[in-house]
């Protein structure tokens, strides 16, 4: 496997502060997972970065929100969001 993409989902009940609260805490298990096993995976927010993983034989990790409840009508929330881990695609 050469890429994977983690979907850092929270359901609809999580509403306002929860849903953004609930959202970091997912994130934080995708970095937790990729300091705890740092041989296998590499972190990477872009697409064009998956060759880099590769050539290191890991599994380049991605990561993305579904619902835009998840960022509390904020953008401010969006853009340190999108500082994290949601820029996946280089051309944007």
């Amino acid at each position: 496997m050469g890429a994977q993409f983690w979907s850092v989902y929270i359901g609809c009940n999580f509403q306002d502060r929860n849903a953004v609260s609930a959202t970091l805490e997912q994130i934080d298990v995708v970095y937790q997972m990729a300091r705890r096993y740092p041989s296998v995976f590499l972190l990477q927010k872009l697409a064009d970065d998956i060759e880099e993983a590769f050539a290191a034989s890991r599994i380049a990790s991605l990561m993305g929100a579904e619902g835009g409840h998840q960022i509390d009508s904020s953008l401010g929330t969006l853009r340190m969001l999108m500082n994290l881990v949601f820029v996946i695609d280089s051309y944007s």
